[in-house]
């Protein structure tokens, strides 16, 4: 609770206030009046009664007139700061504090708040009167807050730290008296603000250059707007509690979702080891029985027979390279890596895609003569063949001959080579963008696609010490950029 608390017990039918002024004006006028018409020939105390009536009621009007006014500030104060936007809720503080400043007459307001330990100063929001100094914050955040422990213990205490004269202060308040000198204040209060039983901090006035007059109304009133600056502060951190939260929930679910890819991998590895195993024995007869035919028929074959033979060497070794990234899906520990040839994984790539790219774009290629890579070719072209594809899919089909897949290379500054595959498709809108490389995140429809062609790629890039980076903007097409360091010859 706070140093001072305030209790309005209204009894009776309430008024308006503006009337019940008049009113009371209007009393205090028809007494002395009264007291003017009795003249001399009246007896002296009951002239004297009437007057003194008056001048009881002229105080009771100042009196309710002042508390009105407290109640219009409090008001005010409450309305500004529950009304602010998150966003606004500084500025708004250091207005509130110069309305204050202004109110009770003193040349600064401010607001500090402890740090979680209490040990040293973690916010503070202070309003001055032109031409006055304010505290120097950075210097007080460096300051241990023990350094005033004689205002520390009655703050925490509860009690209001009321100094009518600085140079009043005790021999234990030389740190409060030290930086009162340096800042010219003369009087000061500091009212401890507390939540939960917790303090918080303390709002402070200093009256500069002249002593401050502190009446009793003006503490009680400076208590119950502490109460509303609590209020607001709360309102604060607790905001910045949710925004913490949120981040925090935000990397839970990234996670999760990374242990769920790591898992759905683990299991498309497991399939694969069994599908490597079961092709590889059928394809290596295969692969034997077409050298022994070869052999067989010696030169005497004729060149229908040749071709089909090469036609079916062919398509087994595809197969058999097949096998081999799968092989290295189900083990990607196992990846070697040597000095890539990017043109050539390229241009395999692209004739991969062929039959996905022939009927939506014709492919443009600018692959200049740019030093070889550190990699493992399968892995690189697993990862442009699937660049391709999604370019492919970016464009309708049914008019190749205006699209375009555009696929270059090109060295950067000695140390990288850049791969750009570009397409002229329909893009990928800007809140959409950032997500493109989410495991399982998709714009495909169901069964089209699994959202994890692209999170593979850029694992494979980043194992590979490279970057895999997109730029797109909707009905302007999407281009994807890949960056590989140059094989060194070192490894």
């Amino acid at each position: 609770m706070l140093a001072h608390e305030m209790e309005w017990d209204v009894a009776g039918e309430w008024e308006e206030p503006e009337p019940l002024l008049t009113r009371l004006q209007q009393s205090e006028r028809t007494l002395l009046q009264l007291s003017e018409a009795l003249g001399e020939g009246e007896p002296v105390p009951m002239v004297s009664a009437l007057r003194r009536e008056a001048e009881s009621l002229q105080g009771l009007r100042s009196q309710l007139e002042s508390l009105l006014g407290s109640w219009a500030l409090v008001a005010e104060l409450s309305h500004r700061l529950l009304n602010l936007p998150l966003e606004e809720m500084e500025p708004g503080l250091r207005a509130t504090l110069a309305v204050l400043g202004e109110w009770f007459g003193s040349q600064r307001a401010y607001v500090f708040l402890l740090s979680e330990d209490r040990r040293r100063l973690s916010e503070v929001y202070e309003w001055c009167a032109e031409g006055v100094a304010p505290h120097d914050v950075d210097g007080a955040r460096r300051v241990p807050v023990e350094a005033m422990s004689w205002s520390l213990r009655q703050l925490l205490a509860g009690r209001t730290v009321l100094v009518k004269d600085t140079a009043l202060l005790p021999p234990e308040a030389m740190a409060e008296r030290q930086l009162c000198e340096m800042l010219g204040t003369r009087s000061y209060v500091h009212m401890p603000l507390f939540l939960g039983g917790r303090l918080l901090g303390w709002l402070g006035c200093d009256a500069v250059g002249r002593p401050g007059a502190w009446p009793e109304e003006s503490l009680r009133l400076m208590a119950v707007s502490g109460g509303v600056l609590v209020n607001a502060l709360q309102r604060q951190r607790v905001a910045a509690s949710n925004v913490q939260l949120s981040e925090s929930l935000e990397q839970l679910q990234e996670a999760q979702s990374q242990l769920l890819f790591a898992d759905r991998l683990a299991t498309i590895g497991q399939l694969a080891a069994g599908v490597v195993h079961e092709i590889n024995n059928p394809l290596s007869f295969l692969l034997n029985n077409l050298a022994l035919v070869k052999r067989g028929m010696g030169q005497s074959r004729p060149p229908e027979v040749t071709q089909a033979l090469a036609d079916a060497n062919e398509g087994a070794e595809r197969v058999r390279h097949i096998v081999q990234d799968l092989k290295l899906l189900s083990s990607p520990d196992e990846m070697e890596r040597g000095p890539v040839e990017v043109g050539k994984v390229v241009r395999s790539a692209v004739k991969l895609a062929a039959h996905e790219i022939r009927n939506r774009a014709h492919v443009v290629e600018s692959l200049d003569e740019v030093p070889r890579v550190r990699g493992n070719e399968a892995r690189l072209c697993q990862v442009f063949l699937n660049l391709l594809l999604n370019a492919a899919h970016a464009i309708s089909p049914g008019q190749p001959e205006h699209n375009r897949i555009q696929v270059s290379a090109r060295e950067v500054k000695g140390e990288r080579v850049l791969v750009e595959v570009s397409d002229t498709g329909c893009g990928i809108p800007p809140e959409l963008l950032e997500r493109v490389f989410d495991p399982f995140f998709t714009t495909k429809p169901v069964g089209v696609g699994s959202g994890l062609g692209l999170s593979v790629c850029r694992r494979i890039i980043g194992v590979h010490g490279g970057e895999l980076t997109v730029e797109s903007e909707p009905g302007r097409g999407t281009t994807f950029q890949v960056f590989l360091p140059v094989h060194t010859g070192d490894h």
